[in-house]
């Protein structure tokens, strides 16, 4: 799933919608995700896959 640049994929509120359907891994960037939904997923079985900021 690939979403539009104008949602605020940071709050909780946009990411549990569009991830209730996904399993396995989610790949995103690794500064567009706070930790508390990056911790909901984890709990829910999602891997969250994120590049290295160097």
């Amino acid at each position: 799933m690939i979403i539009l640049g104008n949602v605020d994929d940071r709050n909780s509120e946009a990411v549990f919608p569009l991830s209730k359907n996904i399993f396995g891994k989610l790949f995103a960037g690794r500064g567009y995700i706070s930790q508390p939904p990056f911790e909901s997923l984890f709990k829910n079985g999602i891997q969250l896959i994120t590049k290295l900021k160097t």
